[in-house]
């Protein structure tokens, strides 16, 4: 059985990114809102316990919706 573990962190300018423990899979997201276009921009990637790239995703959607909702589709999409 495959188990998720999410935690939620937020990037600060000293914040350094280290690999996930063994066996866990580390999903790096990031969300961009055009208002003016009413567009979403996002990108995701995981990445294993070896700091290899597994599945790197970008894509764009017409619509406009909160920022968590925004975050949480852009994760559906990097486990697609």
């Amino acid at each position: 059985m495959l188990g998720f573990q999410v935690q939620a962190s937020t990037i600060t300018s000293n914040s350094l990114w280290s690999k996930p423990t063994l066996g866990v899979v580390n999903c790096n997201i990031d969300v961009s809102f055009f208002h003016d276009s009413r567009k979403m921009g996002f990108g995701c990637c995981l990445r294993d316990d070896r700091d290899s790239f597994i599945q790197p995703h970008t894509g764009w959607l017409d619509s406009m919706m909160e920022v968590q909702e925004g975050e949480a589709f852009a994760l559906l999409a990097a486990l697609r």
